[in-house]
C-alpha cells in the first residue's frame, strides 16, 4: 500500500486538466486558488507532455530551406541564376 493522501488527489487533478488542455485560469478557479502561482505548483508536467513544443521547432526547421531557396531564385530571376 502507498502513502497517498487526499491531497495527492488535486495534484494528480490539476496535472490531468493542463494537460488535457484546459487553461490554466480555470484550473485555477476549478481548485480555489487565489494565486496562479499556486496551481502551477500543483499542475505537474511530464516530459512527453512537452513534445509538442520540440515538433513545432522541428516543423519550422523543416520550411526555413525552402523559404532560403525561394528568396535565392526570385534575387537572381529565372534567366541570371
Amino acid at each position: 500500500m502507498t502513502d497517498s493522501h487526499f491531497h495527492d488527489l488535486r495534484h494528480t487533478y490539476a496535472t490531468q486538466m493542463v494537460q488535457a488542455g484546459m487553461d490554466l485560469y480555470k484550473v485555477q478557479r476549478l481548485l480555489g486558488h487565489k494565486s496562479p502561482l499556486m496551481t502551477q505548483r500543483y499542475a505537474h508536467h511530464y516530459p512527453e507532455g512537452l513534445r509538442d513544443g520540440v515538433e513545432a521547432l522541428d516543423v519550422g526547421r523543416a520550411v526555413s530551406p525552402n523559404l532560403a531557396q525561394l528568396r535565392v531564385v526570385s534575387e537572381c530571376g529565372p534567366a541570371s541564376c
